[in-house]
């Protein structure tokens, strides 16, 4: 008796630990549809000290150089320089995504910038410079004031995931894109929605209540006087009337950016 109630619980454990390990559901991203990537646009930034307009090509200087007419370009190299240490804005590419998780769907703006860092920052010893990707998500209700362009301002509400690929100097930062959003979507909450409505009723009260939200921004364009290109801000700006500083692109090339 006993050797056969053995062979039975030795069968068991056996049939347990063959079992398959199979997850719950299927977590991974969808992406539906991505945008061209952007590049054709120019930051314009007011020198209060020389009282003249600065143009840069995908950068935000205030530092007029004979530029008020025709911008200038810089090197990526010096862009890179100039945003880590001087702390000005450069924006090499744009583009946009749409992905599906779980039954939502969410817009994602791709936002490339020049960096740099040094192997050991302190001696500043072993420079190098590369672009990273920064990645601001939204919900297709917020996105979709993509399609109201007029010459008022307007903003849709944006919520900063991070940035790729990898780099231990800056946090939070990922992979690639993939790792990113399963880092935010694996719960199954709709928490960039979560996040955004937070901070749009945070606005509405801060004023009173002096709250900032840090990771949720808005982005703000409008449209240039004579029609022809579109005027928006930094992916970060807390606040924008575009009275001293912007990037304009072309409105061809911002229509580029809406996916339809």
């Amino acid at each position: 008796m006993k050797n056969i109630l053995l062979i039975i619980l030795t069968m068991l454990c056996a049939c347990t630990f063959a079992q398959p390990r199979i997850n719950g559901t299927d977590i991974h991203t969808k992406l539906i549809k991505s945008s061209p990537v952007v590049s054709n646009f120019v930051g314009w930034a007011y020198d209060s000290y020389k009282q003249r307009w600065s143009g840069y090509y995908n950068a935000i200087i205030n530092e007029y150089n004979n530029n008020s007419k025709t911008p200038k370009r810089l090197s990526a190299s010096t862009l890179a320089k100039k945003t880590i240490f001087e702390g000005i804005s450069n924006i090499a590419d744009i583009q946009t995504k749409k992905y599906f998780f779980e039954n939502k769907t969410y817009y994602l703006f791709l936002v490339k910038e020049w960096l740099c860092y040094y192997d050991y920052p302190e001696l500043q010893i072993g420079y190098h410079f590369k672009n990273f990707t920064y990645v601001y998500a939204t919900t297709d209700d917020e996105y979709n004031k993509i399609h109201t362009i007029s010459d008022s301002i307007n903003r849709i509400a944006i919520y900063k995931l991070g940035c790729y690929p990898y780099l231990e100097a800056f946090f939070p930062s990922y992979k690639n894109i993939d790792f990113m959003l399963m880092d935010y979507f694996h719960s199954g909450e709709d928490k960039i929605g979560d996040m955004i409505k937070e901070y749009q009723n945070q606005q509405k009260e801060k004023l009173r209540y002096g709250l900032y939200f840090s990771d949720c921004s808005f982005l703000y364009y409008k449209k240039e006087d004579s029609n022809s290109s579109i005027r928006f801000s930094r992916f970060n700006s807390e606040d924008c009337n575009f009275e001293y500083e912007y990037y304009e692109i072309p409105i061809i090339e911002w229509n580029k950016l809406i996916i339809k």
